[in-house]
């Protein structure tokens, strides 16, 4: 189940129903309904009416536009888009019709039958309560009615809110302790936002989805406000094609959608961008361009194109080209955003959302989203996932690029410190050719009086510095002095040596090896001289007579 902001899906896969199909919700407008409204969306393109939830009166809106150049169906007002990863989002502005409570209430027939658990029904030939009572009897009644049971049945589609609440605290069934049972039922049901809830025999049961107050599987995510104007005419199609077919055929698919809106020459349609989606599939962001009679150019509204693109024709032909989603790419206003934040969507407490807002770590590019349910939960985790995915391919190609970008530039290094040298070299060899050509060039002629000048400073500078008392032997001083500090620090550092851990373990085994090999070495010479002195002592033996 998808969430869009500001309505409630009952029973919904995707945030946009498909093309050509009716969508069921049970919720209340985004601004400004109560409690429990339920409306219904026969498609996009048409004009529909707001019944709000309004504690005694009934109101009723119709809002219809003209479409651009040539389109000229009836429409209602579309609703700001805005895409979350990947989920429809469609609540600021959109009109709906609505229709009776979720939470139902039983009308009269022609022929009726009587109530779900026991009671009798309403209707001029009806029949006994499909589950009766322990020790009752149903209740056959004749061309009568009952106007109590209407009054009621009235009381709980005008007050749902209230019908839940009795459904999990105090349900009328059976009078007795089996209505505990069906309290703790129902109460176990609205915790986990599915299934319906019995609670009176004169009211239908009610509805419970994950949008109720009690359900406990929702939390609250965030995503990145859009970007993009209304005035940029940005569309979002979802395709059921992956990325790489999707850009193969991207003219066939441009020209199908430019048959779609009637083939008009007044109008371009130029796809702005096409990536990935999970699921083998892609998102492809389109705009159309109509040319004016004037000459000049501009860009469809996205609203708009989104208003032609949601009537039922439309929705077919573009689902046979495998458009399964559509979302207009515009971004929030000030008093929308303001208006959405003010107001905590269906079903979440209002604590949690005003938490939610202060812990948002961003408030200028992020914005809350609940999550109702585990597949809510799971798709964004899917999507957060795939967008991990693409990202690190993307740093990937980028690591690659700066291996590429770092192997050039030692490259170019090299081969600058290759061209300085070789700079070098041709200044000395154009310096030696200057020199021997201003030597031909001068060759028989008299020295010149700057040319005996400048000799003769260069000959004192060079007796200067060849004089004992002068330069020469300040050099040599200094230089002496330098050979001897360069000793002393080279003694210093030699004598304040400092050994690590790792070399004071190895040299300490290098000696403890050392000191067992020589105490082998002298057990050996001790048992060598035993032997020794043991032969010498047979010798003598054999050679000293005995007496």
């Amino acid at each position: 189940m998808t969430f869009s902001f500001g309505s409630s899906t009952g029973n919904a896969t995707s945030g946009f129903t498909g093309f050509g199909n009716a969508a069921k919700t049970t919720a209340s407008n985004m601004f400004g309904s109560g409690f429990g409204a339920t409306t219904s969306s026969s498609g996009f393109g048409n004009t529909t009416a707001v019944t709000p939830f309004n504690f005694g009166g009934t109101t009723a809106a119709t809002t219809t536009s003209s479409l651009f150049s040539g389109f000229g169906a009836k429409t209602t007002a579309s609703s700001t888009g805005f895409s979350g990863f990947g989920s429809g989002f469609g609540g600021f502005g959109a009109t709906t019709t609505s229709a009776p409570s979720a939470f139902g209430g039983g009308g009269t027939g022609t022929l009726g039958g009587g109530g779900l658990f026991g009671g009798s029904g309403t209707g001029t030939l009806g029949g006994g309560g499909l589950f009766t009572g322990f020790g009752t009897n149903p209740t056959w009644t004749s061309g009568q009615t009952q106007q109590p049971q209407q009054q009621q049945q009235a009381a709980v589609v005008e007050n749902p809110l209230a019908a839940m609440t009795s459904a999990v605290t105090m349900p009328t069934l059976f009078g007795d302790e089996r209505d505990s049972v069906i309290a703790k039922l129902n109460q176990l049901q609205a915790l986990w936002g599915y299934g319906k809830a019995f609670f009176s025999i004169n009211a239908q049961p009610i509805n419970f989805t994950l949008e109720n107050p009690f359900c406990r599987f929702k939390t609250i995510g965030y995503s990145c406000l859009p970007s993009a104007k209304d005035s940029d005419g940005f569309v979002s199609l979802d395709l059921k094609h992956k990325e790489d077919y999707v850009k193969q055929n991207q003219t066939q698919l441009v020209d199908s959608i430019h048959k779609i809106l009637g083939s008009q020459t007044t109008l371009s349609v130029c796809v702005e961008s096409v990536r990935s989606l999970p699921g083998d599939k892609s998102e492809v962001i389109i705009f159309v361009v109509e040319r004016q009679s004037n000459g000049a150019s501009r860009r469809i509204l996205a609203t708009e194109l989104y208003a032609v693109f949601s009537q039922d024709n439309l929705k077919k032909q573009l689902e046979a080209i495998g458009v399964e989603n559509m979302v207009a790419k515009t971004a929030l206003n000030e008093s929308q955003l303001k208006q959405f934040l003010d107001n905590p969507p269906l079903g979440v407490d209002l604590i949690l959302w005003e938490q939610a807002k202060k812990d948002n770590p961003d408030p200028k590019r992020l914005i809350p989203v609940p999550m109702m349910g585990f597949d809510e939960l799971r798709k964004r985790l899917d999507h957060q996932k795939y967008q991990n995915i693409q990202h690190q391919k993307r740093l990937d190609l980028i690591s690659d690029e700066i291996s590429k970008l770092q192997t050039a530039h030692s490259t170019t290094v090299a081969k600058l410190a290759q061209y300085k040298r070789k700079h070098l070299e041709l200044g000395h060899r154009t310096l030696e050719v200057m020199i021997y050509q201003e030597t031909v060039r001068k060759m028989g002629f008299a020295i010149e009086p700057e040319e005996e000048h400048l000799r003769i400073q260069l000959e004192s500078l060079q007796a200067e510095l060849n004089s004992p008392m002068q330069f020469k032997g300040r050099l040599n001083e200094l230089m002496s002095q330098t050979r001897l500090q360069s000793q002393i620090n080279s003694s210093q550092n030699s004598a304040g040596y400092v050994l690590d851990d790792q070399t004071k373990a190895e040299i300490k085994l290098h000696l403890a090896q050392q000191q067992n090999g020589l105490l082998n070495l002298i057990s050996i010479i001790k048992d060598d001289f035993e032997d020794l002195k043991i032969i010498e002592n047979g010798i003598l033996d054999a050679y000293i007579p005995r007496r």
